[in-house]
């Protein structure tokens, strides 16, 4: 006999994610016209985004940039935008919708900004119903049976965000800190394991890194691994001289063990813009980890931003989540500055 728990259990993500067949669009009432962004917006979709995040006091790296590239670029893949313009064709609200398959769950991670002028009329909540029902179509189309799910990264300075996601029934699920260090203060110098060897990232074949990454990522509300084409994207725009990799020669040259993939960022809220040193990411396999990988990598990087003449270094960390790294950035003298959140919602 089946069990109706177990007939759910085994239900396709295709039939539980109930998926419309047409996304509403928002009504005209909104006065916006409304159709898919493409590369002559890209533009204005980065200035948008830009301007809701300083009206919010935002200031950690743009989640929405791999959207915004993805839009630059006229991809045809598993995403989709919606840009309502104005009478005089400006850009005064957007939604995205990205489907986001690597990882243990299936993830359509949601994007989304309003123009603070045109704030208090009602397109937040009308964008994130075209977006839930425009996620529901990318997870029909995903096989399997086990978990789905929609997932946006909220600061915690985006109140009406926040509020706005709750009400559409998600809850946050994790948390980022955002963790600053001045590089005039004295950086360790560890001892690195003598069998392995620090090489340029970028020298090494991405493949090769990506690779480490898949293994030494963990999986949580914050997605998972890139995917090929998507980890290719942000390749091109890690530093080659704050980026290296660790080799373990006996296994071949080209076999990572521990990486460190970083990019400037750009500081705009402070009194004066700065540029600083971003750790985008650091992990190190598990066949080798607890041998001081990590500690020595992060301090090697660390000196490659000083000498390029930067002041600050940043990092992104989860301080709930195992082999995220807040530990030691806390022992290098990072300090917490902002956080954000990852809202969910499970199908």
């Amino acid at each position: 006999m089946v069990t109706t728990r177990s007939v759910h259990h085994l239900r396709s993500i295709g039939e539980r994610v109930r998926a419309p067949l047409r996304a509403e669009l928002p009504s005209p009432h909104l006065e916006l016209e409304w159709r898919r962004l493409g590369t002559v917006d890209a533009g204005h979709l980065a200035a948008l985004v830009k301007e809701a995040d300083e009206a919010e006091g935002a200031v950690l790296e743009a989640p929405a940039s791999v959207l915004i590239d993805l839009v630059e670029r006229d991809d045809d893949g598993p995403f989709d935008t919606l840009g309502g313009f104005d009478r005089a064709g400006v850009l005064r609200a957007y939604a995205g919708v990205l489907l986001w398959p690597a990882g243990d769950v299936p993830t359509v991670v949601f994007y989304g900004a309003v123009d603070p002028a045109w704030n208090g009329r009602g397109l937040g909540r009308a964008l994130l119903a075209w977006q839930e029902g425009r996620a529901r179509q990318l997870l029909s189309g995903v096989p399997g049976s086990g978990p789905a799910r929609l997932s946006a990264f909220v600061e915690e300075a985006a109140a009406e965000r926040r509020r706005l996601y709750v009400a559409g029934g998600f809850s946050p699920k994790t948390t980022f800190v955002r963790m600053r260090r001045d590089l005039n203060a004295p950086i360790p110098a560890p001892e690195f394991p003598a069998d392995l060897e620090i090489l340029p990232a970028l020298s090494l074949p991405e493949a090769a890194v990506r690779e480490a990454h898949v293994a030494a990522a963990h999986h949580t509300w914050g997605v998972g691994p890139l995917t090929p084409d998507l980890w290719h994207r942000v390749w091109e725009r890690y530093r080659p001289e704050w980026s290296f990799a660790v080799v373990d020669p006996s296994e071949g040259a080209q076999v990572v063990v521990g990486y460190a993939l970083c990019m400037p960022h750009t500081e705009t809220m402070a009194p004066t813009v700065r540029t600083e040193g971003s750790i985008s990411r650091l992990g190190v396999v598990p066949d080798h980890r607890a041998r001081g990988i990590g500690r020595a990598l992060a301090c090697h990087v660390l000196r490659a931003f000083a000498d390029s003449g930067v002041r600050f270094a940043t990092i992104l960390a989860e301080p709930d989540v195992e082999h995220s790294g807040f530990a030691l950035w806390d022992d290098l003298g990072f300090a917490s500055t902002t956080r954000a959140m990852v809202y969910g919602l499970n199908l």
